[in-house]
């Protein structure tokens, strides 16, 4: 009976040991996971509380595009930015806040004081100077509403009503800044958000109206460039062409002098020639004069003789 009970107390033992190790090791294990849930749930309110200030962030940046004059200007400045880094510094090739009557104007008509944003200035197909309008709008209220639709009947409609907003810009760009002699007989909307100049031109045969109807073409952030590129282009062309006729024109100087240095040369040749045949001219005689002194010398040279003789 002895021998069971030491069974028993050892048993015992060992149980309350392990008993005490695994509650040792559960304890840790719960301690470990209630604190990584603690500080999950702490990071989960501080992201909870950056979304919050987030959001009012959002809200506060929505009031404050919903002022048409801030648009405004953050278009205009977005547009600036682009100009600056892709056409040098203002007044080289671009100006901002332009008045048109102010421009030169060829055809001396009579033109409202119509301030556009920017003028960009260009090469026309007849090889001459014409300012490019580009002016910016940013319709992002009737952007919006298009994602506030409920069916495809409202959606359809918002569409359609973000369409009449470009629209009216694009007449209005048409009529204030496109001037015969003075601009292109084209202008550019720039829309200064990439999202918003996609919705635009989503439809292909709306843009194709803005185009012919209106003159106008849209430009986003990231397009903008390409018309950018191709005035530069044009400029490149502009000045070898332009450097092409100075030296057209100083071959043609050099083909004129030359031309005077060979009839300078003719005349000289002439002239030399002439002297040449003079000279051969006078030789000839001395040669024929010489020859007929030759022949006269005897007969002189005899003639004497005689008369000496005689004369003794």
């Amino acid at each position: 009976m002895i021998w069971k009970k030491n069974n028993n107390l050892q048993l015992a033992k060992i149980k309350e040991e392990m008993d005490a190790h695994f509650e040792s090791k559960l304890s840790k294990q719960l301690q470990e996971h209630f604190t990584s849930i603690n500080q999950s749930m702490n990071d989960l309110t501080n992201n909870l509380q950056k979304v919050e200030t987030v959001d009012k962030s959002l809200e506060k940046l929505n009031r404050t595009f919903n002022d048409p004059k801030v648009r405004g200007i953050f278009g205009e400045i977005s547009l600036q930015k682009i100009l600056t880094n892709n056409l040098s510094n203002e007044n080289v090739l671009w100006k901002s806040q332009v008045n048109l009557s102010k421009l030169k104007n060829e055809h001396e008509v009579e033109i409202k004081n119509e301030i556009v944003d920017f003028v960009v200035e260009v090469i026309s197909k007849k090889n001459e100077k014409q300012f490019l309008p580009i002016d910016s709008k940013f319709p992002i209220e009737a952007y919006n509403k298009i994602f506030e639709a409920n069916s495809k009947e409202e959606l359809k409609k918002l569409k359609k009503q973000f369409k009449t907003a470009i629209k009216s810009q694009a007449e209005s760009i048409s009529k204030k800044y496109l001037k015969q002699g003075i601009t292109t007989d084209y202008a550019i909307m720039f829309l200064p958000s990439d999202s918003i100049y996609a919705q635009a031109v989503e439809d292909g045969e709306f843009n194709f109206e803005l185009q012919n109807k209106y003159k106008v073409f849209l430009a986003g952030p990231s397009t903008i460039t390409f018309f950018i590129n191709h005035i530069l282009l044009q400029w490149k062309n502009f000045e070898t062409n332009k450097h092409i006729g100075n030296i057209q024109e100083l071959l043609d100087n050099i083909q004129k002098k030359f031309a005077n240095i060979k009839k300078y040369l003719d005349n000289s040749k002439n002239k030399a020639q002439k002297i040449i045949d003079d000279l051969t001219t006078a030789n000839n005689l001395t040669d024929t004069i010489t020859k007929i002194s030759n022949k006269i010398n005897p007969s002189v040279t005899k003639a004497l003789t005689v008369i000496e003789k005689e004369e003794e």
